[in-house]
């Protein structure tokens, strides 16, 4: 029962960090930075130095499928 216990949780532990780590890494991949620094999260202090690059980066910029249609200039 003992090793039952420990699988599950270490299956627990790493959905959640799937959970936490993949939208970190899309994020990363739509400011135009490289996906892989979404990882950063798993270091101490890792998601509140993330936070800090998205805030303070430049996005670039998007446009809508629809905005040629539209009449929307970028």
């Amino acid at each position: 029962m003992d090793i039952v216990q420990t699988f599950l949780s270490i299956l627990i532990f790493v959905s959640m960090m799937v959970l936490l780590a993949w939208p970190c890494c899309h994020i990363s991949s739509k400011a135009g930075l490289h996906w892989a620094l979404g990882l950063i999260v798993f270091l101490p202090l890792g998601i509140l130095i993330l936070l800090y690059v998205w805030a303070l980066r430049t996005w670039p910029e998007q446009t809508h499928p629809d905005d040629s249609a539209r009449g929307v200039q970028a």
